[in-house]
């Protein structure tokens, strides 16, 4: 190597500076130089992948032969910058088995350590079929222009029965009266979120014909009002005449697996018992209308991670879910699924995805999309897994 350096030093380097000084905006002896020192780290490499992919698939059955097909892509590839170009890749490639490798493994034998002892039983989540009363403490939202209110008792409680299709509205008196309003699902014409303010709610009530009316509930937390909210939702669909709900429920979920099988059990997921939003206990079980997966470094093949969510879901909700679409991008994944009463109102289904790894050709970051119209409604999913930074954002 050093007597490959003195040459170019001592020859070529005054060709490649006249070169320059007539505009040349490469080194073309210096690039010789550089593939011509590299050429034994070329086939060096080539030996180690091939060897840690052999071992990778020991701890991991269903890990695709990325490296396999890579190196048989980059052997046709000639030229002096693109030999350059593979060289660098396989090194990234090279860095990212020797970060994981070891991961697999320890999951490998965390799950063969687990299936030794049959006594530790996996947590389960309880199934809700019918869904008991539930009850919310609250507090009347007054302004100050409200004179004829204030001094009066601002607690309530919000009692919601899905099974019954009912909310009541008991208000507490100071002398242990109580004073109370019963709406039945079709009074409840709007329910409306502040932005400002995360734990209010406003109902509109119908009182009479064509007449509203709106109160403005301040719940215990943000949670309590995304529970009431849940329920009261799935109360007016229950119940409602129409052949289309009023509203529906998402689920948006993101995971980056660093590519390692799943466990046996991800229904902690769909619960969002991780270090995400935590929803509400009473709530926590019921179905959402679609489910949105993100993954990012997920190895599995894209049928079998949609088996995998599938069943999944039906062990969680009783219910026998459809795929909407799957998109990957290596292992960059998407899939979308709905219930199946809502499987004829998805139309006009649309999936891409965009390359920003290497040169933007390369497919290790990037994004994928999933777009469809639900009953007329625009939906769109996006699951990014990017470098640090901004500046691929944009693309």
């Amino acid at each position: 190597l050093s007597t490959i350096s003195h040459e170019y030093l001592k020859g070529s380097y005054s060709l490649d500076l006249e070169a320059v000084k007539g505009g040349a905006s490469n080194l073309p002896h210096l690039n010789k130089t550089l593939v011509t020192s590299c050429r034994r780290l070329h086939s060096e490499v080539d030996k180690v992948l091939a060897g840690l992919e052999i071992l990778s698939k020991v701890f991991d059955q269903q890990n695709s032969p990325m490296v396999s097909r890579i190196l048989q892509q980059t052997a046709g590839q000639t030229g002096e910058g693109q030999e350059l170009d593979n060289l660098v890749l396989k090194l990234s490639i090279l860095k990212d088995f020797l970060s994981n490798i070891e991961k697999k493994a320890l999951k490998a034998l965390q799950d063969m350590s687990s299936t030794a002892q049959p006594g530790q039983a996996q947590p389960s989540f309880r199934k809700v079929k019918s869904i008991p009363v539930q009850t919310f403490e609250v507090k009347l939202d007054l302004t100050l222009g409200d004179l004829t209110k204030i001094g009066k008792s601002q607690k309530y409680t919000l009692s919601v029965d899905v099974e019954g299709g009912k909310l009541v509205v008991l208000k507490k008196q100071k002398d242990s009266q109580e004073d109370w309003n019963t709406f039945t699902h079709e009074k409840i014409r709007q329910l409306i979120k502040s932005q400002r303010v995360q734990n209010k709610l406003g109902i509109v009530f119908e009182k009479e014909k064509d007449k509203t009316q709106r109160k403005d509930f301040v719940f215990v937390s943000a949670r309590k009002r995304e529970a009431f909210c849940q329920l009261l939702q799935l109360m007016k669909n229950r119940h409602s005449s129409q052949d289309e709900p009023d509203m529906i429920s998402v689920f948006i979920g993101t995971w980056n697996m660093g590519s390692v099988p799943p466990s046996k059990n991800i229904s902690s997921w769909f619960a969002s018992k991780g270090l995400g939003k935590t929803l509400d206990e009473m709530t926590v079980s019921i179905p959402h209308d679609i489910y949105a997966f993100g993954t990012q470094e997920n190895s599995m093949g894209d049928k079998e991670w949609v088996d995998v969510t599938r069943s999944a879901l039906k062990d969680f909700t009783e219910i026998e879910y459809r795929l909407i679409a799957m998109q990957s991008l290596w292992n960059i994944k998407i899939a979308v699924l709905v219930k199946p009463e809502h499987e004829n109102r998805i139309s006009h289904v649309g999936t891409s995805s965009v390359k920003t790894g290497i040169a933007n050709t390369l497919g290790n970051k990037g994004a994928v999309g999933v777009s469809f119209m639900f009953n007329g409604t625009s939906f769109g999913f996006v699951n990014c897994h990017l470098t640090s930074g901004n500046e691929k954002t944009a693309r």
